[in-house]
């Protein structure tokens, strides 16, 4: 899993909100300075980070080298 940190993105920049519409979608926002997405989009609702656990991934293993028959 890539870090927020690692990206250089300071995470209090960064929330996660959800929408009462039906189905699995993922829309990313920039919202400039001074906006408010809560406010700007509407039918969100923040996520409260506290009760969100976080989820341990584990790498997928590595294939063997292909090789070619001669």
């Amino acid at each position: 899993m890539i870090s927020l940190q690692e990206k250089g993105i300071d995470a209090t920049r960064v929330s996660v909100a959800t929408s009462s519409m039906d189905g699995q979608k993922v829309e990313d926002y920039l919202v400039p300075a001074g906006a408010s997405f809560v406010a700007d989009v509407q039918g969100t609702t923040p996520v409260d980070k506290a009760a969100v656990k976080p989820q341990l991934r584990k790498p997928l293993g590595t294939k063997p080298a292909h090789k070619k028959s001669a």
